[in-house]
């Protein structure tokens, strides 16, 4: 009997990052794809104190936390989603959905876009950048790559803008859209 209970002892001592790091030591992938994705997982649980109950549940307080972790390692390690299911225990589509959310949140929620840029900061720690860039601009030579690399930050400020002006013209279409519903009402429609 004692030895039953010091196992049960022994599993509800268990913590939310050994559990899912258990799940990740079993995934076939490399070594360095398996420190970045144990790296990003236990620097985003500590922070947002993701206690062993709330693991494999709905609670939305995690599932942003995985959505983060998730939408950062297809991103920047293009793991396949079904591999990034089995890290959370769930079904690719799961994944994909998750993936799929992550623009909104990150435009939208600003503890969302705290933790990614947590996890993609952990990524460049890692010594990993967009490998295409980096590929165009190493066989070339230096005029060509001074003036492809100005032609990248111009592109990239561009994208910043843009993104700026789309968040704008999304608030005054919901404000927009709130104007009708109030209209709406008052007429009877």
């Amino acid at each position: 009997m004692k030895d039953a209970s010091k196992r049960i002892r022994k599993v509800s001592n268990l913590s939310a990052i050994d559990k899912i790091t258990s799940r990740v030591e079993r995934i076939s992938m490399s070594k360095k794809d398996r420190e970045v994705v144990l790296d990003i997982i236990k620097a985003l649980y500590e922070y947002r104190e993701i206690s062993i109950n709330i693991v494999d549940t709905r609670n939305r307080y995690l599932v942003d936390t995985n959505v983060a972790i998730a939408s950062c390692i297809r991103n920047n390690l293009s793991l396949p989603f079904q591999l990034i299911g089995k890290i959370f225990n769930k079904h690719h589509a799961s994944i994909v959905h998750y993936c799929g959310n992550h623009d909104n949140l990150y435009t939208y929620d600003r503890n969302y876009k705290e933790m990614y840029d947590m996890a993609y900061d952990i990524i460049e720690s890692h010594g990993i950048k967009d490998n295409i860039v980096d590929s165009v601009l190493s066989a070339e030579g230096g005029e060509t790559k001074n003036k492809r690399t100005h032609r990248i930050k111009l592109l990239e400020r561009e994208n910043r803008a843009l993104k700026h002006s789309l968040t704008v013209a999304n608030s005054k279409i919901d404000k927009l859209n709130e104007t009708i519903q109030k209209l709406s009402k008052i007429s009877n429609w």
